[in-house]
């Protein structure tokens, strides 16, 4: 059987849980790292890998491919879409798109993990992924995403500037016009919804979110975000209809995850 994947961004935010989960159920990963930004971080990230031998990381595009074609690639444009240099992201994106035609093989599923925002606003070109890869046409995937917090966050999100200032170590808080306010998953309930729609070779496009309405406006509370950086918002507004939409059991009245969060920034000393 292969169980080979390759996951472009794989040190990012979305994509190092990613990697984490597939390691843990026992595929073996190839991760090409994103290099658009400094990653203070990285090395915790790689010490957190541990020695696998599952698991090879590209620091560029020049590796050589196996023999072996992948059985699955994912993207994480989820990652880089509160960057505000958009040239090289889309310089990063187009890269990893031509570098990905040349990996995959005739039976390789491809999955886009992207912030629904992009959905909404249709800022993807579907044409362009679906050109890209038109000898896939019925094996790829689009997972969209409403705001995912957790360990390792980036700080241009708003609940980790918020657990940095409780460390006292940020300042003023700074929310991004990009991020979104009607929705907020913990990263280890993401990451089992990608692994279930993954595993059961899901296709088409797929919207992710709470059960519970109103997450985001909750763990804002819950860490003292002050009123005048949440906006009302209505979770229903603006979805497209065709998407399919997979809700998440969780009880996060208590954001266990928020708190995971804390501890690992006092743990990292991030």
């Amino acid at each position: 059987m292969n169980d080979s994947v390759i996951i472009y961004g794989g040190f990012d935010f979305i994509g190092f849980h990613l990697t984490k989960g597939l390691l843990d159920e026992g595929y073996s990963i190839s991760s090409v790292r994103s290099n658009l930004f400094a990653d203070d971080m990285l090395e915790n990230k790689r010490l957190e890998l541990g020695r696998n031998a599952n698991f090879l990381e590209w620091d560029d595009l020049k590796e050589p491919f196996g023999s072996e074609m992948p059985k699955h690639i994912f993207f994480d444009f989820y990652s880089l879409y509160l960057r505000n240099d958009t040239k090289r992201i889309k310089e990063m994106y187009s890269k990893w798109i031509e570098h990905a035609k040349s990996a995959a093989g005739a039976d390789t599923e491809i999955t886009l993990l992207l912030p629904v925002q992009m959905e909404i606003n249709q800022d993807i070109c579907r044409s362009e992924i679906k050109e890209a890869f038109k000898e896939h046409e019925n094996k790829i995937c689009f997972i969209f995403l409403p705001t995912i917090y957790g360990e390792w966050q980036p700080e241009e999100f708003a609940f980790q500037q918020a657990c940095l200032k409780k460390a006292d170590q940020a300042g003023t808080l700074m929310i991004s016009g990009r991020e979104w306010q009607e929705d907020a998953i913990y990263v280890q309930y993401t990451i089992k919804a990608i692994l279930d729609i993954f595993e059961k070779g899901s296709s088409g496009d797929w919207f992710v979110r709470n059960k519970i309405a109103g997450q985001w406006q909750h763990c804002a509370a819950l860490l003292e975000i002050e009123k005048e950086y949440i906006r009302h918002t209505e979770r229903e507004a603006k979805l497209p209809e065709h998407l399919h939409i997979y809700e998440i059991e969780s009880d996060e009245e208590k954001c266990e995850g928020i708190k995971k969060q804390k501890q690992h920034i006092v743990f990292n000393r991030i």
